[in-house]
């Protein structure tokens, strides 16, 4: 369930290296850079950042620009862009999981061949929460207008949010165990596919590690703001839920 998506910024992530710390290692910004090497490479592509809404045309940040100060690692203009735009908010703790799954386990392709981009369309899994589904198609159409604007390729696998989405399901569920939940998806649930559960573990962990990052930056950034502040503590809860439904065993971290 692989599905390849084209973007130059995505490209610039993986030069710098995907789940890196992006900060400067010297303490501080040089040379009037912010300190974060993402913003700062970026910032020399003003026009690229003012056709994605993340900068001016006085060359100064948006507010949208200003959050990615916030975030180290993984694809990072894509997650920002849907904190912003509110498709967050709309989903339940189960179906974050999923979602933030997905986005946290988006990846760069280097693209060495011509390949059937097709093929890369037939899930193994389908989507079973309908919301969640059609969340996940507003992605897909993002990324391809994204594509218009930039160029190589991200590369999201869809089973990644019905498994992970799945775990926080069974979870959900009042007396369930978590671990009899993870044998039950390895062996027998029709809804899941685990293939090697080393590989869903880091998935699992990778999505917790962005939860708690977009936690500091709601609570950072629209906490305070009044106009912003019944949206951001609806998302702080259901993101806090989310983060309890799949940090169980033996996930649990």
């Amino acid at each position: 369930a692989r599905v390849k998506i084209a973007t130059k910024t995505a490209q610039i992530m993986a030069d710098i290296g995907k789940n890196a710390e992006f900060v400067n290692i010297n303490g501080g910004p040089q040379n009037g850079g912010t300190g974060n090497v993402l913003l700062d490479t970026l910032s020399s592509v003003p026009e690229l950042m003012k056709k994605l809404d993340f900068m001016n045309t006085d060359n100064s940040l948006t507010k949208k620009g200003e959050l990615l100060k916030h975030l180290n690692g993984y694809v990072q203009l894509p997650i920002i862009e849907f904190l912003s735009n509110d498709t967050l908010l709309d989903l339940s703790p189960t179906q974050l999981a999923g979602f933030i799954g997905l986005l946290a386990n988006m990846e760069v392709i280097n693209k060495t061949s011509e390949e059937d981009d097709e093929s890369r369309n037939n899930a193994s899994l389908e989507i079973q929460d309908k919301l969640l589904k059609s969340e996940i198609s507003y992605l897909k159409k993002y990324l391809r207008e994204y594509t218009a604007i930039t160029g190589d390729e991200i590369e999201i696998d869809t089973d990644i949010a019905q498994n992970i989405y799945r775990f926080a399901e069974l979870n959900s569920k009042s007396g369930s165990n978590s671990v009899m939940n993870w044998k039950y998806m390895y062996d027998f649930d029709s809804q899941s596919e685990i293939e090697y559960e080393g590989q869903l573990f880091r998935q699992i962990t990778t999505t917790l590690d962005l939860m708690k990052q977009l936690y500091y930056i709601i609570d950072t950034e629209f906490a305070g703001r009044t106009e912003y502040a019944p949206q951001a503590m609806r998302l702080k809860t259901n993101l806090y839920d989310a983060m309890n439904l799949i940090n169980q065993e033996p996930v649990k971290i």
